[in-house]
């Protein structure tokens, strides 16, 4: 028999390897719990997902944008600036990909329609925008707004007045500049700048002395500086000529360069370099320009009025006797002054007869700039001063039948410029409806002189119906003076109508008397 003992026993003769053989399979629970985990974290997902279902793309990219904007406020280096910026490119450039809904066109107001993308397009660019105004300030800026105002100053014809002011904009602003930079301005001239000098000792302080000050500098010390900093100007010499103050200024611009402001650190320097050149953009602004004159400002700046003795000075106008006293003196300039300065057309008026009376070539180009407006009386100066330039403007006005009064006078001014390049244009006219422009169209071949007039102008003399334009045509041949011309004429010297026959016994005379009696031709008025 065996009591309870034995099984004990046996209990107690398992073997190490029966005991490990009826151990359990750890890799087999493990699998067994990473299967059960799964299937939970599955069965949790499905029910989540159809329970909380998934969120737009415009409320993600419009909870970026928030955030975005959060961190541009709490910005304070450019480097802070330049990590909003990658973020917003980022967001554009989903923003661009993302499945957005379009506004319903179907709505009776779609202007009222929704349109998520435009809206976040406007929000990002409202952040750019923003971002823009949080940089800086630079020294670049400075730079541009000094090369800004050396080109004002350039551009700009000063009174003597302006350009004291100026002088004194500039030195006022130069005494800024360079007390705020803490550099010697030297000589204002010299290539080696006491700002290039600070740079390169600057550099050899080594980068160690660099990073430790960077490290030094928190957000607070940069406000503070901003806050608290001050300069003070300094004394600089300069000559006040234009010339020197654009090169001082040339200068100036150079040495904030070389300064390597930056835009974190120097952030007070800066804008106390911009507060500068906005002074100096108003002391600029408020100097005196010529063109701050009021007419007889500027006419008594030139000296226009000096001509005037005490006696004349109170005719009414001034200008006008000023004017007589310039053409008596053929001095053409004071009255092209008057001309460009004064807007009435009474003082105009007078301004082109004494052009024409004067035949001023200094009046060329204004008289052509005004015959372009087909305007009479510049017209008939150009035809007084001569120059063979004004052809290509006037041959075009005397074509076709439209404007009988303006031919006159154009193929007047044509023929008394006299060159043979017109002669075609001119003969073309001898045919024109107009009686008196195939009168002028005679007697200005005859002051041209071209020997191929002849045969057009003695046709004009034998058919034309008008003894007016007959009598142009006799002077005109002899005006030409060869013998065929003159034979031509001479014809009619028994001719019904008296104009004509006077003008054929002159060119009788003429064929006569020989040179003599040509040159007296030449100087004898054409037939009215």
């Amino acid at each position: 028999m065996s009591n309870g003992d034995d099984k004990s026993e046996e209990s107690k003769g398992d073997s190490p390897e029966e005991k490990e053989a009826n151990q359990p399979d750890a890799g087999e629970n493990e699998r067994d719990k990473s299967a059960t985990e799964t299937d939970e974290v599955e069965a949790s997902d499905d029910e989540d997902n159809s329970e909380v279902p998934a969120r737009p793309d415009a409320e993600i990219i419009d909870e970026r944008l928030t955030e975005v904007e959060t961190q541009l406020g709490n910005a304070e280096t450019e480097a802070d600036l330049d990590d909003v910026e990658e973020r917003l490119d980022e967001i554009e450039a989903d923003l661009q990909e993302a499945n957005l809904p379009e506004p319903d066109e179907d709505e009776d107001d779609k202007e009222e329609a929704e349109d998520p993308r435009a809206e976040l397009e406007s929000k990002l660019e409202e952040l750019r925008d923003a971002l823009e105004d949080a940089r800086g300030p630079y020294a670049e800026d400075a730079v541009s707004n000094v090369e800004d105002a050396h080109a004002t100053i350039s551009d700009i014809r000063w009174t003597d007045k302006g350009e004291g002011e100026v002088a004194d904009a500039v030195e006022t602003f130069l005494g800024e500049a360079y007390g705020i930079l803490e550099v010697d301005p030297g000589d204002l001239g010299s290539s080696g700048s006491a700002a290039e000098e600070e740079e390169e000792a600057a550099t050899d302080d080594g980068e160690d002395t660099e990073a430790d000050d960077a490290e030094d500098a928190d957000s607070e010390e940069r406000d503070e500086e901003k806050e608290t900093f001050e300069y003070e100007p300094i004394d600089v010499s300069v000559d006040r000529d234009l010339e020197s103050l654009l090169a001082a200024l040339d200068t100036v611009a150079s040495d904030i360069e070389k300064s390597n402001l930056d835009p974190d650190e120097d952030e007070g320097m800066i804008e106390a370099l911009l507060e500068a050149t906005a002074d100096l953009e108003d002391g600029i602004e408020d100097a005196q320009a010529y063109d701050d004159l009021t007419v007889r400002e500027k006419l008594a700046y030139e000296g226009f009025y000096d001509v005037l003795e005490s006696e004349n000075k109170k005719d009414f106008p001034p200008e006008w006797n000023a004017i007589k006293i310039y053409e008596r003196r053929e001095e053409v300039q004071p009255i092209l002054l008057a001309f460009d300065l004064l807007g009435s057309a009474f003082m105009e008026e007078h301004c082109i007869e004494a052009f024409s009376r004067m035949g001023a070539a200094e009046a060329f180009d204004v008289m052509h700039q005004q015959a372009q407006r087909r305007n009479k009386a510049p017209i008939e100066a150009l035809g007084k001063i001569g120059d063979d330039r004004a052809l290509e403007t006037l041959h075009p006005y005397i074509e076709g039948e439209d404007d009988p009064g303006l031919q006159q006078v154009t193929i007047k001014a044509i023929g008394e410029i006299g060159s043979e390049d017109s002669t075609q244009h001119v003969a073309d006219r001898l045919v024109a409806e107009n009686e008196e422009v195939r009168s002028r169209a005679a007697r200005a071949l005859g002051k041209i002189g071209d020997t191929r007039a002849t045969s057009p102008l003695a046709d004009v003399l034998r058919d034309d119906e008008s003894d007016t334009v007959r009598a142009s045509a006799a002077w005109a041949l002899t005006q030409v003076g060869t013998e065929d011309a003159l034979d031509a004429a001479t014809q009619y010297a028994e001719d019904r109508s008296y104009l004509v026959q006077s003008e054929a016994e002159w060119a009788a005379r003429a064929l006569e008397d020989g040179e003599e009696s040509e040159t007296d031709n030449a100087e004898r008025e054409q037939p009215a």
